[in-house]
C-alpha cells in the first residue's frame, strides 16, 4: 500500500513537473521576439518596397527613396520603409539621416532586428564604437546566428586594430553564413593586418 501511494504521489509530481516544465518552455517561447518574421504590410506598400529594393541595388536612391515616402504615406508604422530610407541614406556616406532613419524604424519596433545592427554600422562608422558595439551586443542576443551583426563587429575591432577579435568575429559571419561574400572580404582585409599576407 505505502508503495502505491507513493508510486501516486511520484506520478502526481512527476506530471506536475511535466505540466510546468510545459507551461515554462510555452511561455519562453511567446516571449521570444519574431525577429526573422517580414512585417507585413498592405499589397501596395510591399509592391514599393520592393521597387525602391531594387532601385537601390542599381544606386538610384533618390528614385528609391521617393517611392519609399509614397510608402510611408499609405502606412506611417511602417518600419521597413523607414529601415531601407537609412540603408540609402548610409550607402551615400550620409550618416546623419541614416541613423535617424534607423532610430525612428526602432521607435516602432525595438527589437526589428536589421534596423538595430544598421544603426550599429552608423555609429561605428561615426566613431562611437561603443554604442555601436552595444547594437552589435543587442542584435546577436537576439538572434545569435545573425551574420551582419558579427560581420560589423568584425570591422569595429579592425578600425580600433584589434585584429585577432576582428578575425573572430569575421570567423562567426562566415560560419553562420557560409555564402557571405562580405565576411569572406573582410577576412581578406584582416588577414593582410595580422601580416597573414599568403592567406589573405
Amino acid at each position: 500500500r505505502n508503495l502505491i501511494t507513493a508510486g501516486r504521489i511520484g506520478s502526481k509530481a512527476a506530471g506536475s513537473c511535466t505540466i510546468t516544465l510545459i507551461c515554462l518552455f510555452t511561455i519562453y517561447c511567446a516571449a521570444q521576439p519574431a525577429l526573422a518574421q517580414k512585417h507585413r504590410y498592405a499589397p501596395e506598400v510591399e509592391q514599393r518596397i520592393d521597387i525602391a529594393g531594387r532601385m537601390s541595388k542599381e544606386g538610384n536612391f533618390d528614385e528609391a527613396r521617393r517611392v519609399l515616402l509614397e510608402a510611408l504615406r499609405l502606412d506611417g508604422n511602417c518600419c521597413e520603409c523607414l529601415n531601407s530610407l537609412g540603408i540609402t541614406y548610409f550607402k551615400e556616406g550620409r550618416l546623419k539621416e541614416a541613423e535617424g532613419n534607423f532610430r525612428r524604424a526602432l521607435n516602432i519596433d525595438p527589437l526589428y532586428l536589421e534596423a538595430l545592427c544598421n544603426l550599429g554600422d552608423v555609429l561605428r562608422d561615426k566613431g562611437d564604437y561603443k554604442d555601436a558595439a552595444r547594437h552589435y551586443g543587442d542584435s546577436v542576443r537576439l538572434q545569435p546566428d545573425y551574420a551582419p551583426a558579427y560581420n560589423g563587429l568584425s570591422m569595429l575591432y579592425y578600425r580600433l586594430k584589434q585584429y585577432d577579435k576582428a578575425y573572430d568575429e569575421a570567423q562567426k559571419a562566415v560560419k553562420f553564413r557560409p555564402d557571405y561574400a562580405l565576411g569572406y572580404f573582410y577576412l581578406g582585409m584582416i588577414e593582410t593586418a595580422r601580416k597573414h599576407v599568403p592567406e589573405a
